[in-house]
């Protein structure tokens, strides 16, 4: 990169970083007072009753959308210090290609989860079992959450340019998972060692997609492999007539065995094709299929098993 590109991707990731900054809430903590419960249920209250003051408060945000109720002491990290901080710890690595102006804001649950993505610089690319090619963009993600709903995190997500599937991706461990408290809160706490090694992590999701993508499996294996991702016991027989798998379990078993159809021939058979399938599911067929299911919802924690049972598959776990 020359010169010129340096500064105009820097110029450009200003832009961004500022368009981002006008589009973030502001979060308030309201104290719920003695005041507010006596105001409101005077009526059940006697001469000289005594009215004791209860802990907690209420997030709003500051368009007014409510985020929910916590104790006392809790004390809500504010997204515009939650994005500054990420935005000089992407600076202060002055790792190589990355670039603010990829940087992407998203709200989830109305706003009790927002979320900061910034993509890696080299795509995982690689030919598949099936004789083609596989493109794999990965992304940082912090994560945070009000009101007690999810704890500041760094994750690696990852999305199949394929087929339009996203996930969170599997790494060794979170680089980063901390509890909302006055002291976090207050402290400057800066990614830049997060962010060296989460990437690091990324990086390395390319040997294991490869490793997933040289085992190939059998029919019986896929059939096990929906049967361990919905809760199916192996040896139950679902056509049977005493047969007590419930039917919205059956339906996501057989939506399942739908999306494998639709992945094994474009990526083969094997451990990575299985986990490809599933993502499918998730991203596509799976009721409530949406980017908040696969990122914070009931899809996250199906892709995360998914992934668990692809790595066995490889014996990789």
């Amino acid at each position: 990169m020359d010169a010129l590109d340096y500064i105009n991707n820097l110029e450009n990731g200003q832009e961004n970083v500022a368009r981002i900054t006008n589009k973030l809430f502001s979060v308030v903590d309201l104290p719920v007072t003695a005041n507010m419960v006596y105001g409101t249920y005077m009526d059940r209250f006697s001469d000289g009753a005594i009215i004791q003051n209860p802990e907690g408060q209420v997030i709003y945000t500051s368009d007014g959308r409510y985020l929910g109720q916590i104790g006392s002491t809790y004390e809500s990290l504010q997204p515009s210090d939650f994005f500054k901080t990420i935005v000089e710890s992407v600076e202060g690595c002055n790792l190589e290609g990355y670039d603010l102006n990829k940087l992407k804001y998203r709200e989830y649950k109305g706003g009790k989860i927002i979320q900061f993505d910034l993509e890696l610089p080299e795509p995982i690319l690689f030919k598949n079992k099936a004789g083609k090619m596989d493109e794999i963009r990965t992304s940082l993600s912090f994560k945070t959450g009000f009101a007690g709903i999810m704890k500041t995190m760094l994750e690696v997500n990852t999305f199949r340019t394929v087929c339009s599937n996203g996930m969170k991706a599997w790494v060794k461990a979170k680089a980063l998972a901390f509890k909302h408290t006055t002291r976090q809160n207050a402290k400057a706490v800066l990614f830049c060692n997060e962010i060296v090694e989460t990437t690091r992590q990324a990086q390395n999701l390319e040997d294991y997609m490869r490793a997933l993508d040289s085992v190939e499996i059998t029919n019986k294996q896929i059939d096990e492999y929906c049967r361990k991702l919905v809760g199916i016991r192996l040896d139950e027989d679902l056509t049977s007539q005493t047969c007590e798998v419930s039917t919205r379990r059956k339906n996501i078993f057989a939506s399942l065995k739908e999306a494998m159809d639709v992945e094994l021939p474009r990526t083969g058979r094997t451990a990575f094709g299985a986990l490809q399938g599933a993502t499918y599911y998730t991203n596509h067929l799976a009721s409530g299929a949406s980017e908040e299911y696969v990122q914070v919802a009931q899809g996250s924690k199906i892709n995360t098993h998914a992934q668990k049972l692809s790595f066995e598959l490889a014996g990789l776990n």
